[in-house]
């Protein structure tokens, strides 16, 4: 690390089950708010509830966050529907 000027524990709580591509997953989350790991766990029951979720990757790049391209909610719905 460049110019580390100290260190600042974390919590870290578990997300159970996720699951994500056939497979049940516990993810360690590190956070300072214990109310953000209470709700990511109903998320992640509610995600494994149903199908759970699947991925898929278009393409290989670097971003700064998440990107999902669609041409309109249509596409969106459209391609959700036919699968």
């Amino acid at each position: 690390c460049e110019n580390v000027v100290g260190f600042v524990p974390l919590p870290v709580g578990v997300i159970r089950p996720l699951l994500l591509d056939g497979r049940r997953l516990t993810v360690p989350l590190a956070t300072t708010e214990g109310a953000l790991i209470a709700s990511t766990n109903r998320g992640a029951r509610a995600i494994a509830a149903g199908e759970g979720v699947r991925t898929e990757l278009l393409g290989d790049g670097m971003t700064r966050a998440p990107v999902v391209e669609c041409v309109d909610l249509r596409q969106v719905c459209g391609r959700h529907a036919s699968e």
